[in-house]
């Protein structure tokens, strides 16, 4: 009935009305949507532009339907139906500049419609008309959620509207989003969006940078410091931001970046899913010679221990937490204070848990040969030997005969343990580990670096 009297105004926003109230019935949704109450709602729009009543009561309507249980269907069919030209059609309209209400639903249902993967390209034609809205409306809650939603929404998989937003100044306006919401939940939303449009695009994360991206962040991983949701979209948005050292390296670190994020680890570790972003953005921050003291100062590597002691059981969380400490190890600092904070014992059985992980082999026998030539102390190498070091070695060199490179690793450790150092030499013997690095030799004798540390192991053992 609704659809034979769409040329009858008044009767058009009366049956809008109608809808709304039969909406309170669930058994009601479906025969709704199958009669094509969406598509005659999306035509009621197109045909009454000016017309109030019809307006804002069709697309309540249309706002209600497509927030309801039947809600993608709902959304594909308003846009099959043209609804996103509606919009844009709407949102430049002058009459309009004073409804907030309407204003507000038309957001609502761009912000819905973007969770449609196939219409965020579309949508791209209301860039400017989000961005003029969550400028307006700086100070409203709602506004600058929705709206800031929908720029997530639109960017995360589309790279031509994060440049759209770019170029319509949305970096700049982010950055003053965070600033003034740093201490309300809503900032989540903030921080989505920014993690969208920097996504793979260097020009947005220089913007950002420049705008005060790194101060903002800073500031709210300290406000919502044991909030793991809060603290997991910070470090998305630095792992998107930190990368070029070269050109944003300096504000990175006067604004306490590298403090930040070590900070952080203790709530990221509390969750194996999200600690993976933690130690990239670590990874990439070691990258520059220049961010090393401050992580360092800040207490990285003792953090790093402790996440290898209490995510011990997830073998591919220590895999990239080996490979960090590893990192850490080539630095002479890092090194000295690696063997200060790490319980050794507890060290080697975590490394023992996965004997046949040939990177977990490889990297944290690495981290043993790495230590005792930066730390060149005798009481070290006696400690690592009681701790657990040479049965380390001696079990890598047994389980991975085939892998050049734990080969390597594990014949460098058994060389610099034993080097002058009588005890472990003792160990090494009482383990048979000679013939094992005789088999090793024989087994890859065309690999230079095995030959040499080969014949290095069987001059002191």
């Amino acid at each position: 009935m609704f659809r034979t009297h769409i040329s009858n105004k008044n009767a058009v926003s009366t049956g809008c009305l109608k809808i709304m109230a039969f909406l309170a019935d669930p058994d009601a949704l479906k025969p709704l949507v199958a009669a094509g109450t969406v598509q005659t709602l999306v035509i009621a729009l197109k045909s009454y532009p000016e017309y109030e009543m019809v307006h804002s009561n069709a697309l309540a309507v249309l706002h209600n339907l497509a927030a309801s249980s039947e809600k993608m269907l709902c959304r594909t069919q308003m846009c099959d139906a043209g609804i996103i030209g509606v919009l844009q059609r709407d949102f430049a309209r002058d009459d309009l500049e004073q409804n907030v209400d309407v204003l507000f639903n038309m957001l609502s249902l761009v912000r819905m419609i973007s969770e449609l993967p196939t219409m965020v390209k579309a949508l791209g034609i209301l860039c400017s008309d989000i961005i003029k809205l969550v400028t307006r409306f700086r100070g409203r809650e709602r506004f600058q959620q929705i709206g800031w939603g929908c720029v997530f929404q639109m960017t995360k998989d589309c790279p031509e509207n994060r440049e759209k937003f770019m170029n319509l100044g949305a970096c700049q306006e982010l950055c003053l989003a965070m600033v003034s919401f740093m201490e309300n939940r809503i900032v989540y939303d903030i921080l989505l969006a920014v993690h969208g449009v920097s996504i793979q695009n260097g020009a947005s994360q220089d913007a950002l940078v420049d705008a005060g991206a790194f101060e903002a962040v800073v500031k709210i991983m300290g406000h919502f410091a044991e909030d793991l949701k809060m603290t997991t979209i910070c470090t998305y948005v630095l792992n998107n931001t930190v990368p070029n050292n070269e050109r944003n390296g300096e504000k990175l670190r006067v604004t306490g970046v590298c403090r930040a994020i070590v900070n952080s680890l203790p709530v990221m570790m509390s969750d194996s899913k999200s600690f993976p972003s933690s130690i990239h953005t670590v990874r990439t921050l070691w990258l520059s010679v220049d961010n090393r003291p401050g992580l360092i100062d800040a207490g990285v590597c003792l953090q790093f221990w402790r996440a290898l002691e209490s995510l011990s059981q997830n073998e591919n969380i220590s895999v990239y937490i080996v490979n960090m400490l590893m990192n850490f190890s080539v630095d002479t600092t890092a090194a000295h204070k690696i063997v200060k904070d790490v319980n050794w014992e507890v060290y080697f059985t975590n490394i023992k848990k996965f004997p046949r992980n040939i990177q977990l082999q490889e990297y944290g026998l690495s981290v043993i040969a790495n230590i005792l030539c930066k730390v060149n102390d005798e009481k070290v190498k006696e400690i690592f030997g009681g701790a657990g070091a040479c049965e380390a070695a001696m079990l890598a060199l047994l389980n991975h005969l085939d892998s050049p490179k734990v080969l390597e690793s594990a014949l460098k450790t058994t060389y610099i343990l034993s080097r002058q150092s009588e005890p472990n030499c003792e160990r090494f013997r009482a383990l048979n580990v000679r013939s094992m690095v005789q088999e090793a030799v024989e087994k890859h004798r065309e690999v230079k670096v095995i030959d040499d540390l080969g014949k290095a192991c069987f001059s002191i053992l």
